[in-house]
């Protein structure tokens, strides 16, 4: 028994030292930092998320503040690790990476709000400068003045289409440049378009106290009476004071306003009445009524515009205005005369003898209606 007590004493003594160093291991373990894998991962995941908000454009001073803590966070960690384990002291580490989860959550936070702010910003941006564009556009194609307001329009009109597809893909950033950048110059023809409307449309009651004494004519008279509205190209046709026809115009090239002289390319404006009934070979217009333009507010203002030099010095006041076939061209072409339809133009030829009266007036709708503003 002595023997093998004596034979094996090296093996208990083996065993104890080695249950001894682990019991000081364990000791070691249990007593000593444990390292901050937990919370660094935690930071690291908050970062990420950050990132996909994109936090770099919306929040990028807290996402930078986050990664800067974090950037620590390792650095200390690393630091830590060349220590003994017994040694070791991961509080900075854990400071450090908590601080770094602070901020990313503020990153994150801080672009949700950034960002849904500013998309709904660019959303009403974009549907007024598209309420704006188009009504640019619906007017400058009606009004025959200033061609420049349409040309400078197309490009800006392009721009906004862009800004629209970059804020469909949530490129809320770069739209927002392109918004800032064309908005002044779309306002801009939006002020240039309305002061050219509202100065025509001044002449409003006028041309409404035109069309009420035209329909008061045709009722008391028991006779036709024309209307011509030149903003929304109609003729419209008046009988014992009712209303029987409604014709499509087109009309001068140049239609806006008073018809000033020969080659303006005007549709006059005022009252009038047919002085000539033209069918045959004396028109090459299928049929044409002539009116007696110019009347004599025609000429009074001829002779003040000669005498301002408004007009060229050699100019002549002209005539042959008429209302003719020909028309359904779908834009305006004429000297100056209301082209109809062929078939339109028979129905009003019968309607009308020599001496049936008119007024030719710029819009039978107000300034309000025509632009949707007041």
């Amino acid at each position: 028994m002595r023997i093998w007590f004596k034979g094996n004493r090296k093996i208990y003594l083996t065993l104890i030292i080695v249950a001894a160093s682990a019991t000081i291991l364990w000791s070691i373990d249990m007593l000593s930092d444990k390292p901050p894998h937990e919370s660094i991962e935690n930071s690291r995941h908050l970062i990420s998320k950050a990132r996909r908000e994109q936090a770099e454009k919306y929040a990028s001073r807290e996402l930078i503040e986050a990664e800067k803590s974090w950037g620590k966070a390792i650095d200390e960690w690393k630091k830590q690790n060349e220590k003994a384990m017994a040694f070791r002291d991961f509080s900075k580490v854990n400071k450090l990476s908590h601080d770094a989860a602070q901020k990313a959550k503020s990153a994150i936070d801080k672009a949700k709000k950034t960002r849904k702010s500013l998309a709904e910003e660019l959303s009403e941006s974009l549907k007024q400068l598209k309420i704006d564009a188009d009504l640019v556009d619906n007017l400058s194609q009606k009004l025959p003045v200033n061609h420049k307001i349409r040309e400078k329009l197309t490009p800006e009109k392009l721009q906004l289409s862009e800004a629209q597809e970059l804020f469909n893909r949530q490129e809320y950033l770069h739209s927002q440049k392109i918004i800032v950048s064309i908005k002044p110059k779309i306002e801009h023809l939006k002020k240039q378009t309305i002061e050219i409307v509202k100065e025509y449309f001044s002449y409003f009651n006028t041309w409404k106290s035109q069309q009420e004494e035209m329909i008061k004519h045709s009722k008391e008279n028991q006779c036709v009476a024309l209307v011509v509205d030149k903003f929304s190209r109609i003729c419209l046709v008046y009988k014992s004071g009712k209303l029987i026809h409604e014709f499509e115009a087109e009309l001068g090239a140049n239609w806006i306003g008073f018809k000033r002289y020969k080659g303006d390319m005007a549709t006059p404006e005022g009252l009038y009445h047919i002085t000539k009934r033209k069918t045959g070979k004396s028109t090459k217009y299928h049929k044409a009524l002539l009116i007696n333009y110019p009347n004599d507010d025609d000429k009074k203002r001829f002779v003040e515009a000669k005498a301002k030099k408004q007009i060229p010095a050699r100019a002549d006041i002209g005539g042959l205005i008429e209302i003719h076939g020909h028309g359904g061209r779908g834009a305006d072409w004429t000297e100056g005369c209301v082209a109809l339809e062929n078939k339109d133009m028979d129905k009003l030829f019968s309607l009308c003898p020599e001496g049936t009266r008119l007024a030719i007036v710029g819009s039978l709708k107000p300034f309000s209606e025509v632009t949707g503003l007041e």
